[in-house]
């Protein structure tokens, strides 16, 4: 650091309790980074993440963000995880595009977690309707209902049921 730092590569931040540094130029990122591995650069992600995640990150966006370029060197429950919060943050802010392409990115992965799956499907629904993806919206909760069906939580399945009623009632 001390060389890099002579070397004017990188300053040294303004946190005095602790020590952060930055790039004094985004081409010396980005030429470090591109002499990277991608497994080396997934090992990174991941050990960000979790450094994040220790330190109490209230940054769930950067958490999935990382969580999501690590790859198959992260947990895809993990991953699902963070991008869930992330969605649901956008969500709250009315950010609807956004929460579904987190909510996308979490589907994609492979889960085994049922109840998890099932969830984001009901999210990426609701984000749809708020986008006025009418199609879309009843294909999510279509295919939520089987799985929420088999976890035995009635409340959900009538949940899911009401919805699909009112958005078809809506539409007709």
């Amino acid at each position: 650091i001390e060389e890099a730092e002579k070397a004017k590569l990188v300053a040294p931040g303004s946190d005095a309790r602790e020590p952060t540094y930055t790039f004094t130029h985004a081409l010396i990122r980005q030429t470090l980074l591109s002499g990277l591995s991608l497994p080396r650069k997934q090992r990174w992600h991941v050990r960000i993440a979790n450094a994040l995640d220790a330190a109490g990150s209230k940054q769930v966006e950067d958490l999935a963000h990382h969580m999501l370029q690590a790859g198959a060197a992260a947990d895809p429950g993990k991953t699902a995880h963070y991008l869930h919060l992330a969605a649901k943050r956008a969500l709250e802010a009315s950010a609807a595009q956004e929460a579904c392409a987190y909510l996308d990115e979490a589907l994609s992965l492979e889960l085994d977690d049922v109840e998890l799956r099932a969830r984001l499907l009901v999210e990426r629904g609701d984000a749809n309707r708020r986008l006025g993806r009418l199609e879309e919206t009843v294909s999510d909760w279509k295919a939520a209902l089987p799985l929420v069906e088999t976890s035995g939580d009635r409340q959900a399945v009538a949940g899911i049921c009401y919805d699909l009623a009112g958005h078809l009632w809506n539409t007709m």
